[in-house]
């Protein structure tokens, strides 16, 4: 197999050893580096120019990490303050390219009474708004969202119930965006739910209709337009089965897969623009490998593809999905060690490995931006240093 494409490091300007977390449509790459001790903390770090710049933290010597970026700019991530308390935060694009930042702030309470003390951001859009939880000093939480430009938490979701957002619609000029979560049923197993802006922009949720003969589902993405993908528990078997909505007012369609006539566990990872779906389903020998699914503008399943593993005998896993199509994997290569590599539906026998970097044994990919051209991960090199790392997708 040839390679698909080559790896490039991001530098250590922010620290000794270094991973990329997530990359947008411009190629701007942000990550977390350890700094070269044992004891000092962890560096958030952002590549606007192919080199990485150290974030700003909320104290000295406290860790932050940078776990994406937005197409606006927006590196999101969290920071330790001066009190060892956890915060999400963004940083926005600044002036010297390394980013000014923001804590986004726990909801306030009734007159500073009862307010929440931390914050944690679990996800986010293209525009820069950014949905997460707010929580109470008793460990209780309330999903919120922090509109682009502004630190102030505004509920999603009833105070304290713990639901937590999975993903974040785009904004029309009309309305602020959906915030698709996942809640407690209070019955042990979970509700998907959207909640949307209402009546003086109050968020009001409404429960997704599961699956006919589920048992529950849940939710992980949303796209632009609002077909919603997730998984679905069944009483019988296969017990696991990914599933989507073609709109939030429509029931789950959760299609009972079969690879060489017999039914499959499975479970939904990505979902594009297009609303095709990637997952990974349990093999016969009962590992897990991926696949590709197609859903037609009728929201009918009308294609299930296997995504073919780098060596004989292994199996993939899907690590990102791009608006392209492409898909980058993550498997054993013929030396044993973890490769990553791209799968294009359009020649779905063919998995293109991607170069090792530097005389290393293993790499991978931890993210693709939204578009499909660009892939960020890890990679060792022959002094076994780990490197934050960037590539162009074929």
């Amino acid at each position: 197999m040839a390679d698909a494409s080559s790896l490039t490091s991001l530098g250590h300007n922010a620290g000794a050893q270094c991973v990329a977390s997530d990359v947008n449509d411009s190629g701007i790459s942000v990550g977390t580096c350890s700094p070269p001790s044992s004891a000092g903390p962890a560096v958030a770090w952002l590549a606007q120019a192919g080199q990485e710049l150290s974030l700003p933290s909320l104290a000295a010597g406290r860790s932050c990490h940078a776990s994406g970026i937005s197409n606006g700019g927006q590196a999101v991530g969290g920071c330790v303050d001066a009190s060892g308390i956890g915060f999400a935060v963004v940083w926005n694009p600044g002036p010297t390219g390394n980013g000014v930042l923001s804590k986004l702030l726990p909801r306030p309470g009734v007159l500073g009474l009862l307010a929440d003390v931390t914050t944690q951001a679990t996800a986010y859009n293209q525009a820069g708004d950014i949905a997460g939880v707010s929580g109470s000093g008793s460990a209780v939480a309330t999903a919120v969202i922090w509109r682009t430009g502004s630190t102030t938490a505004i509920d999603v979701s009833s105070a304290g119930d713990n639901c937590v957002p999975a993903d974040v619609g785009e904004p029309t000029a009309q309305a602020s965006p959906a915030v698709l979560m996942n809640c407690p049923s209070g019955t042990g197993t979970a509700s998907p739910v959207i909640a949307t802006p209402g009546l003086l922009g109050l968020y009001q949720k409404t429960v997704l209709t599961k699956a006919s003969g589920a048992s529950y589902c849940v939710v992980q993405s949303m796209n632009a337009s609002s077909r919603i993908m997730g998984t679905c528990i069944f009483p019988t078997a296969p017990t696991s089965r990914v599933a989507y909505w073609v709109s939030p007012a429509s029931t789950a369609t959760a299609p009972s897969l079969s690879v060489a006539g017999t039914p499959v566990k499975s479970v939904g990872d990505f979902m594009n623009a297009q609303g095709n779906i990637v997952l990974h389903y349990q093999t016969a020998d009962g590992k897990s490998t991926a696949a590709y699914l197609v859903i037609n503008e009728a929201g009918v399943a009308t294609s299930f593809i296997g995504i073919p593993a780098l060596h004989s005998g292994t199996t993939v896993g899907a690590t990102g999905l791009g608006d392209n199509g492409l898909v980058t994997v993550g498997g054993q290569n013929a030396s044993e060690n973890a490769q990553a590599a791209v799968w294009n539906p359009a020649s779905p026998g063919t998995l293109s490995p991607i170069a090792l970097f530097g005389g290393g044994s293993s790499n991978g990919i931890s993210a693709v931006s939204k578009s499909g051209a660009y892939a960020v991960g890890v990679a060792d090199d022959s002094a076994h240093v780990t490197n934050a790392v960037v590539t162009t997708l074929p």
